[in-house]
């Protein structure tokens, strides 16, 4: 007759008869040993409840330590079973997670909240709504204006991507240009008029703007630059002439205050290349 107790053991069911078997004998033992604590009168009844505590202790004991063995390669087999889904999941869900991560840091770090004027990796715009996946946003230009075009980007880039928000200043920018013009003889002499120019335009709008330079400064706490309107020079590696003009204005006038000075000064710099012309014939006529 073949040996069928090879077979039997590898049987699903093997485990379970071995921990019944276990069980009964275990209880067996314990139900005697309990038996022979009381039957021993002569024994003082705070003895005697102390050896019982000791015997239904270790026999818990017995159990938990009887099952482990028992069930270790089942529990073994599962608990590499629930690691690899884990796993799995995290990997299939990895997005997801960076997304309730980076919406987690936005909400604990108040990085910014709706109606807020934020820029995120070079994305600027107003943010209308965000959720725990994404964040919804109107774009803005560099003026500070409605584009008209919808943004939307997961929330994973807030872990990885500085956010500046411009709400405290959305009102007032630091705008910024240049003019390039080609050198002239007379492009120094006419620097005055060119100061003369950029405060003309920015004047109507100097008392507002200071007003709210110190509105910041107050509420901020920053050292602003108390400079509203610088003007500084520069050339290009090709010998051009550069002006930038650098403003602190309300953003709704800046590209109007850029057109209007850009004008001005190639009108200027235009009149003062036209009278460096005849001075620069006169020699060739006598």
């Amino acid at each position: 007759m073949p040996d069928l107790y090879p077979y039997l053991t590898s049987l699903p069911f093997s485990d379970l008869g071995g921990t019944v078997i276990f069980i009964l004998i275990l209880s067996v033992a314990r139900y005697l040993a309990l038996r022979l604590v009381r039957s021993k009168a002569e024994d003082q009844p705070q003895l005697q409840r102390r050896w019982m505590r000791t015997v239904r202790n270790t026999y818990w004991l017995l159990l938990i330590i009887g099952m482990s063995l028992l069930w270790a390669p089942q529990l073994r087999t599962f608990a590499l079973s629930v690691t690899a889904i884990a796993v799995a999941i995290v990997i299939a869900t990895k997005e997801l997670i960076l997304c309730f991560s980076g919406s987690f840091m936005r909400a604990s770090s108040r990085a910014f909240n709706l109606g807020d004027w934020i820029e995120v990796g070079g994305i600027a715009g107003e943010v209308t709504d965000h959720n725990i996946f994404s964040t919804t946003l109107h774009e803005l230009d560099a003026h500070g204006r409605l584009t008209g075009q919808e943004i939307i980007f997961p929330n994973s880039l807030l872990l990885t991507t500085p956010v500046r928000n411009h709400s405290l200043t959305r009102a007032y920018i630091m705008h910024s240009f240049s003019v390039v013009t080609e050198p002239q003889p007379h492009w120094l002499s006419v620097q005055p008029r060119v100061q003369e120019i950029v405060a003309r335009h920015f004047e109507p709008l100097r008392e507002a703007a200071e007003r709210e330079r110190a509105r910041l400064v107050r509420r901020t706490g920053l050292m602003l630059d108390p400079e509203l309107v610088k003007v500084r020079y520069a050339t290009t590696d090709t010998g051009n002439y550069i002006t930038r003009v650098k403003l602190f204005c309300p953003a709704r006038e800046a590209g109007r205050l850029e057109s209007a000075i850009t004008f001005d000064l190639l009108q200027l710099y235009g009149a003062a290349g036209d009278e460096a012309e005849p001075e620069a014939a006169t020699p060739a006529g006598q």
